[in-house]
């Protein structure tokens, strides 16, 4: 479950118990009357993640460095890795997974 989350533009961090995703590249958020991305201002419509729970994650790309993650309720978090200086990163308990950008 998302217990927090933090936006320090372009940043974004969702935390729970245990676990943690940083995403330092372009995103995008969509479900539930809901579309924001990573340039929208104001971005307040990402708080709507606030006590979901995270119940999937899918590739969408052959080398796994665009996920989608996905929140209970259909909300879907996209992310698009640009450059090799933009990555992502989902902690577990005993895993770290970072992605980026691969050409």
């Amino acid at each position: 479950m998302v217990s927090g989350l933090e936006i320090n533009d372009p940043v974004l961090t969702l935390f729970g118990n245990g676990w943690g995703l940083s995403i330092v590249c372009p995103w995008a958020l969509d479900g539930l009357d809901v579309h924001v991305t990573w340039e929208s201002d104001p971005l307040d419509e990402v708080w709507v993640l606030a006590g979901r729970a995270l119940v999937g994650v899918n590739a969408n790309d052959e080398s796994a460095t665009d996920p989608t993650f996905h929140f209970e309720g259909g909300l879907s978090l996209e992310v698009n890795a640009d450059t090799v200086l933009d990555p992502w990163t989902l902690i577990l308990p005993g895993l770290v997974v970072t992605g980026t950008y691969r050409p």
